[in-house]
């Protein structure tokens, strides 16, 4: 089976393969660095593709979700997280404009209902559409406290703590996006339907 993850640029793949490695699929997957606004794939070629907050920030989610339909083979498998809007019309609220002035990447929020919407227009059988901010909000915390415990008696470079206060900052401000209830990460799992044929056809 063929499997593909997608990562933002060559320097997240070692944090995309970790991400990924949830599944036994994952971790045979290549992580593939894109060119996020317009990238393109080999249609008809995977049985599987996996995305790990990545497509909040394309911009043209009509075209990007396009291209993953058509790469997949029939019945496979696109299994993504992402950060979502809680609902239309909250984009301009200061907590969710503070969250994205310090993204390193551009959101460009769509709602879950939104990419429910789109997958299902596009043939793909939406199989698990969950709400999972709780669970991942957990784990940032939990990874936070387990590190600071970790360099607490450590002496730090300069650069490396000048690079960790800006990380925390990010963290400080999806965490109050997330508690805000405007913000939330959703976990989606959809197939590629079989073309149904008409008698016609045959």
């Amino acid at each position: 089976m063929s499997h593909k993850g997608l990562a933002r640029h060559q320097r997240f793949l070692p944090s995309a393969g970790a991400a990924d490695g949830r599944t036994a699929a994952a971790k045979r997957a290549p992580i593939t660095p894109l060119e996020l606004q317009k990238f393109e794939l080999t249609p008809n070629s995977l049985d599987a593709i996996l995305a790990s907050e990545i497509l909040f920030a394309v911009i043209d989610k009509h075209r990007a979700l396009r291209e993953i339909e058509q790469a997949l083979r029939v019945r496979g498998q696109f299994l993504f997280t992402d950060y979502v809007l809680n609902q239309r019309g909250q984009e301009d609220d200061p907590v969710l404009r503070a969250w994205a002035k310090k993204e390193p990447l551009t959101p460009h929020l769509w709602t879950a209902q939104e990419y429910a919407r789109i997958l299902a227009e596009y043939k793909l059988d939406i199989r698990i559409t969950e709400d999972v901010t709780d669970t991942y909000r957990s784990l940032a915390l939990r990874g936070w406290a387990n590190y600071t415990e970790a360099v607490s008696e450590t002496e730090l470079d300069p650069e490396v703590a000048a690079c960790l206060v800006q990380e925390a900052d990010l963290w400080t401000r999806r965490i109050a996006a997330f508690d805000s209830g405007l913000l939330r990460v959703y976990r989606i799992y959809a197939r590629k339907k079989a073309v149904d044929k008409m008698l016609s056809d045959w």
